[in-house]
């Protein structure tokens, strides 16, 4: 049976920006922070988070989990006590580029998720990768989905079967795409009983518009936050007792 503790779980929506790895690294942390404050096991960002989303990506571009640049987000999962998966382009063995979600924990080092059904205007860009293992975390099981991940049934599926409790999907959805996408995974928490959270963007690209609207659905279907259109902000979805409750903390203008 899941969810027998009381646990607190943590999306972040973010503004990222092209070209600004610094600032958007820096916006990560502020979440981490806000995200133990409030007592999260986990905090999710969207796709591509630390870079923004675009498909013009080139393969010397790429991040790695382990590279000094980012050892702050293994710093904060350690000082924090707090889980993290954020979004990057990371290199495809044999060459090109594959969407990642880098997982970083308080033990352990860090892991990889690698995008498994890559959008096909994606596909210029990136590579389809093999996925990840699932993830530990207080004492629930976390699979990780990146966005076009989702509108494949047969992926959520696969990790219910593995035993996770937590689908966690960082995503960049637009506003065209959000009510099929958001109706999918409110599906999966209904037939599967797991913890679904999907993370979004709170700004458009030059390219693409964004939805915002980061949300998390309970065990069972039942919305329990959900961010707005536009902006930075943090949803919690916290399990006491038996009983789900979401929050949404907007950050200060």
């Amino acid at each position: 049976m899941s969810f027998e503790r009381d646990s607190t779980w943590a999306v972040a929506q973010t503004t990222p920006r092209r070209g600004d790895l610094e600032g958007n690294l820096a916006q990560h942390l502020r979440l981490a922070e806000g995200a133990a404050e409030a007592g999260a096991e986990l905090v999710l960002f969207p796709e591509l988070s630390l870079t923004t989303y675009h498909r013009e990506f080139q393969p010397d571009e790429a991040l790695d989990a382990g590279e000094p640049r980012l050892e702050p987000l293994a710093e904060a999962a350690r000082r924090l006590r707090l889980s993290l998966l954020a979004g990057a382009p990371v290199a495809a063995p044999g060459g090109g580029l594959h969407i990642g979600a880098l997982l970083y924990s308080p033990e352990g080092e860090p892991q990889i998720y690698r995008k498994q059904f890559v959008h096909r205007s994606e596909k210029p860009c990136f590579r389809c990768g093999p996925g990840g293992p699932t993830i530990p975390v207080a004492g629930e099981t976390v699979a990780s989905s990146i966005c076009a991940d989702l509108t494949y049934p047969e992926h959520a599926q696969a990790a219910a079967e593995a035993g996770a409790t937590v689908y966690a999907a960082g995503c960049f959805l637009t506003p065209e795409g959000w009510e099929v996408d958001a109706g999918l995974l409110r599906g999966y928490a209904g037939t599967y009983g797991m913890l679904v959270l999907m993370a979004n963007f709170g700004n458009s690209t030059p390219a693409f518009e964004t939805a915002g609207r980061s949300a998390a659905w309970a065990p069972g279907g039942e919305l329990l936050a959900c961010a707005p259109e536009s902006g930075e902000a943090l949803l919690l979805a916290r399990h006491r007792s038996g009983r789900w409750t979401g929050e949404v903390r907007i950050a200060e203008a």
